[in-house]
């Protein structure tokens, strides 16, 4: 009877160790500190790190949670449904599946009430991901990031950007002026940490104020290929509109991987080819 009951709890325990080993997760952070209102940029990878095949599809099967220094959670103010889990069919031995997010869209102080820029406080903060798979042992990470005050050109750049998006939204400024003030913002600071909310304005100024699809255009061409990041990728399809077969997409996306410095975006494109090629 011991023995019985001895093997049964040794099959139980090497069933629960194997099925919690199935996957791997992990979160990167592009940096390490932020300053308040830059995107904070995460890839959320899975891995499959067992011998078989597993179910892909993660969403609704993870929670993020945001806590300050002091411990105290951060309200999620996302959308309501998942959109920060990694997902695909089925993920081979060895395989990853990621998903590129920014945080400031799922946590924070949004800027106004007119678009999706939030923002942290200065402080630390930690980062954490629960994973509960189907049928396997929930999956626990966490990565630790600073955001602080703005300094020097950066303050300078960051007041005058809230300064438009706030006239905007006063009618202070008419969606033309808006338009000259962030081009001259950007040309004046093309290097700034904000250049991606900049463009990111600019593009739905011009393509949802103004109709002018040509300039909006030629701002996404302008953040896909100087700004790699979320805002980047999210506007690739757009972008990928204008090459016709898919060869010619995935030799612009692998052009965008060489030539990108960021290497979580470089990862996502790497997946985005492999999508590509499987349709």
């Amino acid at each position: 009877m011991k023995t019985t009951i001895t093997m049964l709890l040794t099959i139980i325990l090497f069933t629960s160790l194997s099925l919690s080993q199935q996957l791997g997760l992990e979160i990167s952070s592009l940096k390490e500190v932020y300053f308040v209102g830059e995107p904070i940029q995460i890839l959320i990878s899975i891995k499959n790190i067992g011998t078989t095949n597993v179910e892909g599809n993660f969403y609704n099967k993870m929670k993020l949670e945001l806590n300050n220094a002091n411990g105290s959670e951060i309200k999620y103010v996302g959308p309501s449904v998942d959109t920060y889990s990694p997902a695909t069919e089925s993920l081979l031995p060895s395989e990853t599946v990621y998903r590129f997010i920014e945080l400031n869209r799922y946590f924070g102080k949004i800027f106004n009430i007119a678009y999706y820029d939030h923002y942290l406080d200065s402080g630390r903060y930690t980062l954490m991901a629960n994973l509960t798979p189907v049928g396997q042992q929930s999956i626990h990470t966490e990565i630790p990031f600073q955001v602080i005050d703005p300094s020097g050109e950066e303050l300078k750049v960051y007041n005058t950007f809230l300064d438009i998006t706030d006239g905007e939204v006063a009618g202070k400024y008419s969606a033309a002026d808006v338009a000259q003030k962030l081009e001259n913002l950007h040309r004046d600071y093309p290097n700034s940490v904000y250049s991606i909310n900049i463009l990111t304005l600019l593009d739905a100024v011009y393509d949802i104020s103004l109709h002018k699809y040509q300039e909006a255009s030629r701002v996404r061409e302008e953040l896909v290929f100087k700004y790699p990041s979320v805002r980047a990728y999210w506007t690739l399809d757009s972008v990928l509109r204008n090459r016709q077969s898919k060869s010619d997409k995935i030799n612009f996306i692998r052009e965008l991987q060489l030539n990108s410095s960021n290497p979580l975006i470089q990862k996502v494109y790497e997946q985005k080819i492999k999508d590509l090629e499987k349709n």
